[in-house]
């Protein structure tokens, strides 16, 4: 691995030049070994619009089914090679460790190709469908010190972990470590998930994303990761510490699509609400990530679809009334460009 991500101050830093992060939310990348070579494909086409991190989950997210691990919180190891991933098998490995883990294969070799390209992957863990899947809080610390173990094992430095997908979410209710341990929202459960984690690999920039109403602050936390816009500037203040503030997911729920988002369509004005939540976030020194329900779902059209555009839907308006997602990462060139 040649880059490594470190945190400076209320930014980031890779090979110790500054990094100005643009993301994609892509939690269903690790569902399939066909869903991960097209995000693999499509790297090139977002790095050279400006998007240079991507976010997959390894419980995946909404529609999908993915989890690496076992009850106990081990990560899953099959017996024969070839019931793990057929495209990218033992990617996952370990040196000496046969893991044959297909959703470590396909993170791996995602991994591998952003660290490639100079960009960066912002590995997120437990989501809150299947962390019912696993027994017990024991069973959650496992899991969490599992990955820490595996990506300080396999060198991967171009990385920074979400542990918790929208922590305080009811789904978590009966997990305190992702829910609040004295009261939803409060840090303590979290904050002792990130220690756990730190205890394994202290060097990695780690942190969780909440949705409570007013942004969490995990002390042990390298940065701040919001669920909805918020300026970095009062996010700071109000926590009282420099920290990059980054908002990772945000879409078509909260600035209400009247097209079809499962189709990758968008009115004009929901793209100019983007655009003017983009600004407040950038303005304040934060960075933002897109989350798209075509990038991201699986639904009746098929998906993920990491593609620029929606191939296979009805073609961007040239008149702009319904465009397709494309406008985002022509957003982005646009911006970065300025």
């Amino acid at each position: 691995m040649t880059h490594t991500l470190a945190v400076a101050d209320s930014g980031f830093a890779l090979g110790g030049a500054r990094f100005d992060m643009w993301g994609i939310r892509v939690a269903n990348a690790l569902e399939s070994d066909a869903a991960a070579h097209a995000l693999v494909h499509t790297l090139d086409d977002y790095l050279a619009h400006g998007i240079n991190t991507v976010a997959p989950f390894l419980q995946g997210g909404s529609t999908g089914s993915a989890n690496p691990f076992d009850a106990n919180g081990s990560f899953t190891r099959h017996t024969r090679r070839e019931e793990s991933s057929q495209t990218f098998k033992g990617r996952g490995d370990l040196e000496g460790v046969a893991v044959h883990n297909a959703h470590l294969d396909r993170l791996a070799v995602l991994i591998e190709e952003a660290d490639a390209r100079a960009m960066v992957v912002n590995v997120g863990v437990f989501y809150q469908v299947r962390i019912r899947q696993l027994t017990d809080e024991a069973a959650v610390i496992a899991a969490a010190q599992a990955v820490a173990r595996w990506l300080s094992g396999k060198g991967y430095r171009n990385v920074f972990v979400d542990l918790v997908n929208e922590y305080g979410h009811p789904g978590f209710a009966e997990m305190p470590l992702c829910y609040g341990r004295s009261a939803r929202y409060s840090a303590d459960g979290g904050g002792e998930l990130i220690r756990a984690f730190k205890r394994t690999a202290p060097h990695l920039p780690v942190s969780i994303s909440d949705i409570a109403p007013r942004p969490i602050c995990f002390p042990s936390a390298d940065l701040v990761l919001k669920h909805s816009p918020f300026d970095p500037v009062a996010v700071r203040a109000d926590q009282g510490r420099e920290a990059p503030v980054v908002l990772n997911e945000w879409g078509f729920q909260e600035v209400g699509i009247s097209s079809d988002p499962m189709n990758g369509l968008y009115t004009a004005d929901d793209a100019h609400k983007w655009e003017r939540t983009i600004e407040t976030v950038r303005a304040g020194g934060g960075f933002v990530f897109y989350h798209s329900a075509w990038k991201q779902h699986l639904t009746e059209h098929g998906g993920p679809h990491f593609e620029l555009g929606p191939e296979g839907a009805q073609p961007r308006d040239p008149h702009g009334s319904t465009p397709s997602d494309h406008w985002y990462f022509d957003l982005v060139q646009r911006l970065r460009a300025s």
